[in-house]
């Protein structure tokens, strides 16, 4: 393996892709951008959390690779994906700390043979992500996702289009959009889902989902549910406004109905 210092001060601009293999280490003090062309770390090559980082950066478990690849904690100001390119089942792990992931799209999970596994459960890192979407090569592809007790903010859209997400006892925050579509698991665990629109705004669940405590607590915002579909909560709803600003409930379709289904012996917080 090799180094790649970028000091203070200099810009590196990548001009195609560039490859940081297993036992090299990339540290930046200063810039690395490019023009679309991934910094792909690969394996065990380690990324530095210094410096600004605004080049797309590519995750990579490469053929007979090592099985954990590391995410560490820092600021990504461009898309990064993770993908298992490997021969066998690949685990991309979540380094302990605040993670920012500022691209158009956070994470594409995708696995073209074997098993991938997000895990953010044994460092319970902060994650602030644009927009965070799951999505293998195909239907007979393992993708998993396993929270802990992470904390997670979703800025925009949350899209489970396939594979199992493990909410486990993480806290997870939605200000946009949520899809869990049918090919899709969304196991809730013992987590908290807060939809947190903008005052004036309206949130989106799009599919059928159950929750372990579900939650819209942001006052004259409104919480839309796909038309026809059924959200149970199992342990606790709560639905906060305040006087003159509601929390509005509809469905996304008029004529059709959603249904909001309370098990027995869930807790319930619903006012204005």
């Amino acid at each position: 393996g090799g180094v790649l210092n970028v000091t203070s001060g200099n810009t590196f601009t990548l001009m195609g892709y560039l490859f940081a293999i297993d036992g090299s280490t990339v540290t930046i003090g200063g810039t690395i951008t490019s023009f679309g062309n991934p910094l792909r770390i690969e394996d065990g090559a380690v990324l530095g959390t210094g410096g600004i980082l605004t080049a797309n950066v590519d995750f990579l478990k490469s053929l007979g690779g090592a099985g954990v690849v590391t995410l560490p904690a820092r600021v990504y100001s461009g898309p990064v994906s993770v993908y298992n390119a490997g021969n066998a089942a690949g685990t991309f792990q979540f380094g302990p700390g605040i993670h920012s992931y500022q691209g158009l799209t956070f994470i594409t999970a995708n696995s073209t043979t074997y098993p991938a596994t997000l895990d953010a459960g044994t460092y319970n890192p902060t994650v602030m992500a644009n927009a965070f979407l799951m999505a293998s090569g195909g239907a007979d592809e393992s993708l998993t996702a396993n929270l802990g007790s992470s904390i997670w903010t979703v800025l925009n859209q949350l899209n489970l289009s396939t594979g199992t997400l493990n909410a486990q006892t993480s806290s997870i925050t939605v200000r946009g959009s949520m899809i869990v579509s049918p090919s899709a698991v969304f196991n809730a665990g013992a987590s908290t889902v807060t939809f947190q629109p903008a005052a004036g705004s309206t949130a989106t669940l799009t599919g059928s989902a159950t929750f372990y405590a579900l939650q819209d607590i942001t006052p004259n915002s409104g919480l839309q549910f796909e038309g026809g579909s059924t959200t149970t909560v199992t342990n606790a709803l709560i639905l906060e406004g305040s006087a003159g600003n509601y929390v509005a409930i509809r469905s996304t379709s008029t004529g059709t109905p959603s249904y909001l289904n309370l098990k027995n012996g869930a807790a319930q917080n619903v006012y204005f």
